[in-house]
């Protein structure tokens, strides 16, 4: 009996709220979220902060002309992500209000936007909380989980980092995982600066990704989730490096003396 009631309570739910329920399962079964804490912002945000109750929807400009672009060209979606492009249609997302100066926005406690890009992606901002000494720094600050590093520039993100680390936050809101301190952004910060080091040493040497990861120290970050994403992120910083260095394909990083010998020959 109990079984019939489940697949009949089942059975309600729409195809959207089938594949929303698995999905949590999934992010609940790999530690990413807790439920209880899940159903808090669900219920704040339909009766207290959510647009039904007067909430704005913004974005900086430059990035709410990313998300228009990306909406309205379905094979473009598919490119970038090709398992959720279906999706979107049945989610009913919208282009956010464009705001070209950040500044403008009538932002609660004094809160202060923070733009930096290319970091994490082309376009990013944080918000900043000077008198709580607390950072919401989005998609620039991962806790637990390593960030895929393959849309912006990692050695800009680098670089990011090391500006809110001199904010010297005593609470850093990540885009990812639990909330953290200063030390997160430091350790994302040396992670990232590792596989920066690594990729640079190999355009340098002519090695290979593989000998690339093999020479790679995780440090603090070595017991976050998702290790597959370094591989994946140490292939992006070498053809960061290699842009950089102005690489010729199978000759390497150009110097002056190949300079000379592709002038002369």
């Amino acid at each position: 009996m109990a079984e019939h009631d489940h697949d009949h309570d089942h059975s309600e739910l729409s195809d959207i709220q089938l594949r929303v329920r698995a999905l949590e399962t999934i992010l609940t079964e790999k530690g990413y979220i807790d439920p209880a804490v899940i159903d808090q912002l669900v219920e704040s945000y339909e009766t207290k902060i959510g647009p039904k109750n007067g909430a704005r929807i913004v974005a900086h400009a430059p990035t709410a002309a990313d998300i228009r672009k990306v909406l309205s060209e379905p094979e473009l979606l598919m490119r970038i992500m090709p398992q959720y492009a279906d999706r979107f249609g049945t989610l009913g997302a919208r282009v956010p209000e464009p705001v070209v100066d950040l500044d403008t926005l009538p932002i609660p406690r004094g809160g202060q936007p923070m733009l930096f890009g290319p970091a994490h992606s082309f376009h990013d901002a944080v918000l900043w909380f000077a008198g709580q000494r607390v950072l919401v720094a989005a998609d620039l600050c991962s806790n637990g989980v390593l960030p895929l590093a393959i849309h912006g520039s990692i050695a800009n993100w680098a670089d990011a980092l090391s500006r809110l680390i001199a904010l010297d936050p005593e609470v850093v809101i990540p885009g990812h995982g639990p909330v953290g301190s200063a030390q997160t952004l430091r350790d994302l910060r040396e992670y990232l600066v590792q596989v920066n080091a690594v990729a640079e040493a190999a355009v340098r040497t002519g090695a290979s990704v593989e000998d690339a990861l093999s020479q790679f120290d995780p440090g603090p970050t070595g017991g976050w989730l998702e290790g597959g994403r370094t591989r994946q992120n140490i292939t992006k910083a070498i053809e960061q490096a290699r842009s950089r260095a102005g690489y010729i394909p199978g000759l390497g990083p150009v110097t002056k003396e190949r300079v000379r010998q592709t002038h002369v020959s």
